[in-house]
């Protein structure tokens, strides 16, 4: 959201299912009045207005299955204005379990067991080495 209000974009929206990561963005975003967040599943969400841009950061690992998928998909397609860009930014399926913790340094590190369809990932994050809070995704396969 951030990114996008430095570009200059006039109607920045951020969304979360959770409070705390919609309480994390509103710390880091004090100096930027004009962002709105709100805390709602993406399945649920009606705004009533379309955007020139969507950008879904680690939304689409959310789907637990196919069916969850498709409906953040209706989301997207009921958010994003004719001609609009969407954006995503996802987990990626064929990660190395054993390689999850090598990216503390960004601010997140990942735990889980397996690379199977379904399988849950936690995502840890940390701001200024310090936990600050998690959420679990689930591995999609890249044959989607």
């Amino acid at each position: 959201t951030r990114f996008y209000y430095n570009q200059g974009v006039r109607d920045v929206t951020g969304v979360d299912v959770t409070e705390s990561m919609i309480k994390l963005a509103k710390e880091m975003s004090v100096d930027y009045e004009r962002i709105k967040y709100i805390v709602k599943d993406a399945i649920e969400l009606y705004l009533d207005k379309k955007f020139d841009i969507i950008s879904a950061i680690y939304l689409l690992n959310y789907a637990e299955n196919r069916k969850v998928l498709n409906e953040f998909v209706k989301c997207i397609k009921r958010h994003l204005a004719p001609g609009g860009v969407f954006i995503s930014y996802n987990n990626n399926p064929n990660q190395d379990p054993s390689t999850y913790e090598m990216t503390k340094k960004y601010g997140i590190t990942k735990k889980g067991d397996s690379t199977e369809e379904g399988a849950p990932v936690v995502f840890n994050f940390y701001k200024d080495n310090e936990y600050s809070c998690c959420c679990t995704n689930y591995i999609l396969s890249d044959d989607i």
